[in-house]
């Protein structure tokens, strides 16, 4: 049986640790198709939601005792639930080092967090995702992962890259949206790309272009999927992601073909939630990668679309908090 917040639990807040220097049209879409449907359910479920800066937050500890506060109020880790993902988009990279210190001490306060830091720091990367995920049965594409230090201009990642595939997709290794994605024709095509990462301080992976590939994202609570989408890219498109024009259909039916890999998964990330994308070429699955803040979009397609991303939600929010439950049964322990 599922908990309650009357049963053995004092939780009243669910944070989500999010650094803030989005532009005004930003904050809005971000406010209206996903903070905003989130905190509905939250306050429905009787929890108050929150978005808090990585600066917001302060800890004080002289030996005897370790306060945390969210701005100038006392959270302890039986009230409080921080949702800490790893933030590394080019406008967020300033808030990086202050995020994956502020998680680990948090983490050893005794926080439960859905998203462990190992786990955050795990999928922020596809790299290091795919190398920690290396059994899974849906296999990933061929990546090479070029880091684009200063010395790019002496191609000594070339050896990274000597069997690379053109066309061959190009894209930071730790952003999202589909933001940077471009292709390479030709080795002189990706050493000018490689140059321009090297610009934006990022990494880059290297992969096969599959062209006009469909995007399944799995959105999985406790090992289990509870809503699957399928994004199609528009034609003249790179990728699926809605950011970029892709579209989007739901439904409950997971293929055949990812129940292993939904299960190697889970037990490799075992985290109340998040969303595996899995990219099909018209022929085959290939995994893409893990977001474990993986966000439901609430963009008024039709009622039983949204009713189907409420419940998603719902048991999303509810397995976090039986997490902190058995998470407080531990501290008491």
């Amino acid at each position: 049986m599922m908990s309650t917040k009357k049963e053995a639990t004092s939780l009243k807040n669910v944070f989500w640790v999010y650094p803030e220097r989005n532009t005004a049209r930003q904050r809005e879409f971000e406010e209206r198709r996903v903070w905003a449907p989130y905190r509905k359910v939250l306050e429905s479920m009787g929890y108050r939601f929150g978005l808090v800066k990585p600066d917001d937050i302060h800890i004080e500890f002289d030996h005897e005792r370790s306060v945390c506060f969210v701005n100038d109020a006392r959270v302890t880790p039986r009230d409080t639930i921080f949702v800490t993902s790893m933030w590394t988009m080019p406008h967020q990279v300033v808030d990086t080092c202050n995020q994956l210190f502020l998680y680990s001490a948090l983490e050893t306060l005794g926080f439960f967090l859905p998203i462990p830091l190992k786990f955050a720091n795990i999928t922020v990367d596809k790299m290091a995702t795919y190398l920690h995920l290396r059994e899974c049965p849906v296999r990933h594409l061929p990546t090479s992962r070029i880091a684009a230090g200063r010395d790019v201009f002496t191609k000594d990642y070339a050896v990274a890259v000597a069997n690379v595939k053109y066309p061959a997709l190009v894209k930071p290794s730790y952003w999202a949206m589909g933001i940077g994605v471009c292709i390479a024709h030709n080795p002189e095509e990706l050493h000018g790309l490689v140059g321009l990462a090297r610009g934006a301080d990022t990494a880059v992976v290297v992969q096969p272009f599959l062209s006009g590939a469909s995007d399944y994202r799995v959105y999985v609570v406790n090992g289990e999927p509870v809503l699957i989408m399928k994004r199609s890219p528009r034609k003249d498109s790179l990728t699926a992601n809605l950011a970029t024009g892709g579209t989007a259909e739901y439904t409950k039916t997971l293929p055949s073909e990812l129940r292993g890999s939904i299960d190697y998964i889970a037990s490799r990330l075992p985290m109340p939630y998040m969303a595996m994308d899995f990219l099909h070429d018209g022929e085959r699955f290939w995994f893409s990668e893990i977001e474990p803040d993986g966000a439901l979009v609430f963009d008024k397609a039709d009622e039983l679309t949204d009713a189907m991303k409420v419940e998603a939600a719902t048991k999303r929010f509810q397995a976090f908090v039986d997490g902190h439950s058995a998470h407080c049964a531990e501290l008491n322990q």
